[in-house]
C-alpha cells in the first residue's frame, strides 16, 4: 500500500476544490499582509507628524513662558495705572453649596 497525496487528496476532497481553497486562503493572508504592512506605514507617518507638533508646540510655548515672565518682572503698580487697571474696591468669591442634591454656585461680593 502506497500513500500517495493524490489518492489520499481524492479520497476527502476533489483535487481542484482543495487547490482552489488553498489559492483563496493564500490570496486572503496576501491582502491581510499588504494591510497590515500599508497599515504600519500609515501610523509611522502620522506618529512622526505627530512627534513634530508637540516639538514645535513646546517651542512656543517656552517663548510664551519667557515672554510672560519678562512681562511680569516689568510690571509695577505705576505701569499697571498708565494701561487703565484700578485696585479692587470689593472682594468676590465663588462659594459652592454641596449640601443639597447637587451642587449650587453663587457670587458673594464682600
Amino acid at each position: 500500500m502506497s500513500l500517495n497525496i493524490k489518492t489520499i487528496a481524492s479520497s476527502f476532497f476533489s483535487l481542484d476544490i482543495l487547490v482552489t481553497t488553498l489559492a483563496g486562503v493564500a490570496m486572503l493572508l496576501a491582502v491581510a499582509y499588504g494591510y497590515f504592512v500599508s497599515s504600519t506605514i500609515f501610523n509611522m507617518v502620522h506618529y512622526r507628524a505627530t512627534i513634530e507638533a508637540i516639538a514645535r508646540t513646546s517651542t512656543e510655548l517656552g517663548i510664551l513662558e519667557a515672554n510672560y515672565l519678562t512681562l511680569g518682572k516689568s510690571m509695577t503698580i505705576e505701569r499697571a495705572y498708565k494701561l487703565g487697571l484700578t485696585d479692587a474696591t470689593k472682594a468676590t468669591y465663588l462659594v459652592v453649596d454641596t449640601s443639597e442634591r447637587g451642587s449650587v454656585l453663587a457670587l458673594d461680593t464682600y
